[in-house]
């Protein structure tokens, strides 16, 4: 009788797909995936831990899901950016995601190895079945170009969990790719923590992956979409981003603007030049205004005045987003910190993300229901 693992993922979209390469990878072993933890000989929790209230719900999860016969094993997110509380509540096997390939290690008898289980996938859904997963891909695949982030921004932990830059070889990415399209994928999301960084650790470049790709669909209608880009990088790549809008090869860009205004951007350590950014932003929408933007705004920065923020409420109006996440600052382990005085008080950062909420609602925006951050869309 076959092994069994229950599955459980939470938080954004990379580690929904780090879920499904887990089930890939169980399943190819041999490994029944079941819908429920009742019954499963392990436990496979992969978590996010992006802020505070997200490792809040993980470590829940943890407490919750420790009832359970299964052995259960924590990976992603919390074993790199919350190691010493978790040493606290678990003690059990757990692996931050630069490591996951050393889940090897804990099932030795595995045929199949971690590392050599694709990476062109689609989000876990809580079902194992392979064959439900290739429907699933006709529709919206997913492909891993790159692991891990080399940027500093100073409020950011995830690089903690995931490491530093790790691209992918472009011919494994190529490789990926055309098995993608053999499946019928026509609607590929290319993945990584900053895919404009795509390279920089292999002698490559972003625009070089780009040419190889079209070199694979020739005469095939596939469209594209880049899940996040840091704006330096859509600065950088302009020409490249505006070939694929203007075509229509390009679907989505999600690039995280964070604040509006260029002192606070320097203190987070993110590209400052907003004038320069937005006026790009508006140029892809004026070449293809189906093209779909979105982005993160953090609110209450430590020393974020009025001004400053008025300046995040502009760049809102100004560039018409079509999907606006709203995020309230909070402080994580292992990244800058500032002092008490220049922190913004709750109320104040409570009455900001309450202003911002009515200029999104009188610009059109219907919320999304998300547990951890405000979410808009048109």
């Amino acid at each position: 009788m076959p092994s069994t693992v229950y599955i459980k993922s939470f938080g954004c979209h990379r580690r929904m797909v780090d879920a499904s390469k887990f089930a890939r990878y169980f399943s190819l072993n041999g490994f029944d995936i079941l819908e429920g933890p009742e019954n499963a000989d392990y436990i496979l929790l992969v978590t996010c831990g992006f802020k505070k209230s997200v490792l809040n719900e993980g470590f829940e999860l943890i407490d919750e899901l420790k009832r359970y016969d299964g052995e259960l094993i924590v990976v992603g997110c919390i074993p790199g950016t919350a190691s010493e509380r978790l040493k606290k509540a678990f003690d059990g096997k757990s692996l931050p995601t630069k490591r996951h390939n050393e889940i090897d290690s804990f099932f030795p008898n595995f045929h199949v190895k971690f590392r050599d289980v694709d990476d062109g996938i689609v989000p876990y859904n809580g079902k194992a079945s392979l064959s439900c997963e290739e429907e699933a891909i006709q529709e919206r695949a997913f492909l891993r170009i790159a692991n891990g982030c080399n940027s500093k921004c100073s409020y950011c932990a995830i690089p903690f969990a995931t490491g530093p830059l790790r691209s992918k070889p472009i011919n494994d990415v190529v490789s990926e790719y055309k098995q993608l399209l053999s499946k019928g994928a026509r609607h590929v999301f290319f993945d990584g923590e900053d895919c404009g960084a795509y390279g920089l650790d292999i002698g490559s470049s972003f625009p070089e992956l780009i040419s190889a790709l079209e070199r694979v669909d020739r005469g095939m209608d596939v469209k594209w979409g880049f899940e996040t880009m840091s704006p330096r990088w859509v600065v950088k790549y302009k020409d490249t981003l505006l070939d694929m809008v203007r075509r229509g090869r390009h679907t989505i860009i999600k690039s995280d603007i964070e604040s509006g205004s260029p002192r606070i951007l320097k203190l987070m350590n993110r590209y400052s030049n907003v004038e320069r950014f937005y006026g790009i932003l508006e140029e892809l929408k004026r070449c293809n205004p189906a093209i779909l933007q979105q982005s993160f705004f953090i609110v209450g920065f430590p020393t974020e005045t009025d001004e400053d923020f008025q300046m995040t409420l502009d760049a809102i109006k100004r560039l018409d987003l079509d999907h606006v996440m709203l995020l309230p600052y909070s402080y994580m382990k292992g990244t800058k910190k500032f002092p008490a005085s220049d922190l913004v008080p709750y109320e104040i950062k409570r009455e900001r993300m309450n202003r911002a909420m009515k200029l999104l609602k009188k610009l059109g925006y219907k919320r999304i229901v998300h547990d951890h951050y405000l979410n808009y869309t048109k």
